[in-house]
């Protein structure tokens, strides 16, 4: 049972969605998809702004291209405050040579696909299932060590299956597994301090 569940995990590698489109980081500022971690924020359309590279304040450009913030896109104008703010005369969508269009940007990164989401639910049931049939699994694991250990070995013999299991996966996997996804971030965030903040965007296909 413990094999069958490890078997329909990989199932999960079927179910991924694709990445953000974020120019200069998943695709280049033309648009064309960039290889991982080959990616740079600036471009000749945002070079004269003197943008900061390590700011997060996404906006939606109207060619349907994440920019990670108003200045990088190019951006010149803008209208509205807070959450309606838009974003007018975006030099960076016009190099895009199949958008004709307006040049315009709101807050926001651009939405993912409706296929994606119908994918949420494949990943959720592929997870309910492997993680029943992984339970299945685990009485009978504690039922065959009992009756192969003599009785007077049987508190022994858990506490020692307990203490291998959280020395080798318990206490080790959240370090490496962690260390693992950070290795695929493409955009850092920033603290009030200047210091390294959270992730704000992963690249999807290499985190899977």
């Amino acid at each position: 049972m413990s094999f069958l569940a490890y078997a329909i995990s990989f199932l999960h590698f079927f179910v991924g969605c694709d990445n953000y489109v974020v120019a200069g980081m998943t695709v280049s500022y033309e648009g064309n998809p960039i290889p991982y971690h080959e990616n740079s924020l600036l471009s000749d359309c945002n070079s004269h702004c003197k943008c900061a590279s390590n700011v997060w304040d996404p906006v939606c450009g109207a060619n349907g291209i994440t920019y990670v913030s108003a200045c990088l896109a190019g951006c010149e104008t803008s209208v509205g405050h807070g959450k309606n703010t838009v974003f007018h005369n975006c030099k960076c969508l016009e190099i895009n040579s199949s958008w004709t269009g307006n040049n315009s940007a709101t807050l926001g990164q651009c939405p993912k696909s409706d296929d994606c989401s119908m994918k949420f639910i494949y990943y959720t049931v592929i997870q309910v299932i492997g993680g029943f049939c992984y339970a299945l699994g685990a009485t009978p694991a504690y039922m065959i060590m009992f009756r192969c250990v003599q009785p007077e070995f049987k508190a022994l013999a858990v506490g020692l299956y307990t203490l291998i299991m959280r020395m080798l996966a318990g206490i080790p996997a959240p370090v490496y597994f962690g260390a693992v996804i950070d290795k695929t971030c493409l955009k850092w965030g920033s603290t009030s301090c200047g210091k390294r903040g959270a992730c704000r965007l992963y690249d999807s296909n290499a985190n899977r």
